[in-house]
């Protein structure tokens, strides 16, 4: 766009109440109180595409609303479900990137400006763990459902296998954020960022470990794993979990959950 006396000023990416903004603080710099109007001439030229799980999905025009992606979202509708459950895959050029909706509200630097032609699309949350050791299964598997406590998990999974499986050691590696853990005790003082990667072990061989279990909610990007008889229990676990992961720093592996 051509504007005496600034020259030529780049538009895209902007709705047009910004980038009338950002042109009057311009002409701000070389006039005294100037008047700006913006008029879109072409709106189907700018605009993005919804989809998924929200209220009013279809096309967004970018000329009505700000352009960044919660922005767009909003003027769909906003989300149809909690945000925490669902993911956001922005399309553009061929290419695709995917991030929980969740995260777009807390981390503004994700909050990135749509542009023309983007696609973006809402919708539920894969959720998937790393199932190692003594399980029917070893794999990564997704978990079905929106809330999966550490006993429905198992059955999902197929089962311990009998007589492989060491019912004293189940574990369960995550990273917990800091606040979690030191609200049960747990010194995470001279831990450096917000998560610690932690390992929570359960007994089954005692009755009142199940009742924990079951309240106990299986988390995406969780590794469960389920020590073989005769094996030894945590080194093995770490020893597991090793090419997934960088080996962790264990914080209390108990938890009181024993």
């Amino acid at each position: 766009m051509n504007v005496p006396p600034l020259g030529r000023l780049l538009a895209t990416g902007r709705s047009v109440q910004s980038f009338e903004n950002f042109v009057r603080g311009r002409l701000g710099e070389v006039l005294v109180d100037p008047s700006v109007i913006v008029q879109l001439t072409n709106r189907k030229s700018s605009r993005v595409t919804v989809l998924g799980t929200v209220r009013a999905p279809g096309a967004i025009s970018l000329s009505t609303t700000e352009s960044r992606l919660t922005d767009i979202i909003t003027a769909a509708g906003g989300p149809a479900e909690r945000p925490e459950d669902l993911d956001v895959t922005l399309t553009r050029n061929g290419r695709s990137a995917t991030v929980p909706l969740d995260r777009l509200y807390g981390e503004p630097g994700l909050n990135i400006s749509a542009l023309r032609n983007d696609v973006i699309s809402v919708g539920k949350r894969i959720r998937q763990v790393t199932v190692l050791g003594a399980f029917s299964t070893n794999t990564r598997v997704r978990l079905e459902g929106d809330s999966v406590s550490l006993t429905e998990a198992i059955g999902q999974f197929g089962g311990l296998i009998r007589d492989r499986a060491k019912l004293t050691g189940i574990y369960v590696f995550r990273e917990t954020p800091k606040n979690t853990l030191a609200s049960i005790g747990v010194n995470v003082s001279r831990t450096p960022g917000e998560t610690v990667p932690t390992i929570y072990r359960f007994d089954f061989t005692k009755p009142t470990v199940f009742f924990t279990a079951d309240n106990f909610q299986i988390a995406d990007g969780d590794i469960l794993y389920a020590t073989q008889s005769g094996l030894a229990s945590v080194n093995d676990f770490i020893s597991a979990i090793s090419p997934v992961i960088a080996a962790p720093r264990i914080y209390g592996s108990n938890l009181g959950l024993d």
